[in-house]
């Protein structure tokens, strides 16, 4: 048996499941928070070499003052940095899903 089998396997007697103390729990955490960053990192780099992550991004269409938003789990903050510096018109905020549109809000800045 593997040890991540042993890991998993509550049979096994309980000194053979791994105990975490306070200090193991801080370097767990500083471990995952790290490895967040580097995802984050590596995913801009592909996108500025204009690779294909899958992420969807808010986009913004000049013309008809709108922020086009791919999903709605979307943030507020992508949508915020959607929007050119400097603009001082209202905002709509719309939801495209398949053909369909839907304005969310109106953001006046």
């Amino acid at each position: 048996m593997s040890p991540k089998e042993k890991l998993y396997d509550l049979r096994e007697p309980a000194e053979l499941i791994p105990s975490f103390n306070p200090g193991d729990r801080a370097n767990l955490l500083e471990i995952l928070q790290r490895c967040r960053r580097i995802e984050t990192r590596l995913t801009r780099l592909l996108e500025v070499e204009g690779i294909s992550t899958g992420i969807q991004r808010p986009w913004w269409v000049e013309d008809q003052s709108v922020v086009m938003l791919p999903s709605p789990m979307t943030t507020i903050d992508a949508v915020i940095k959607t929007i050119p510096e400097g603009w001082t018109k209202p905002v709509q905020v719309v939801l495209k899903e398949n053909q369909q549109f839907e304005v969310l809000c109106h953001i006046k800045l």
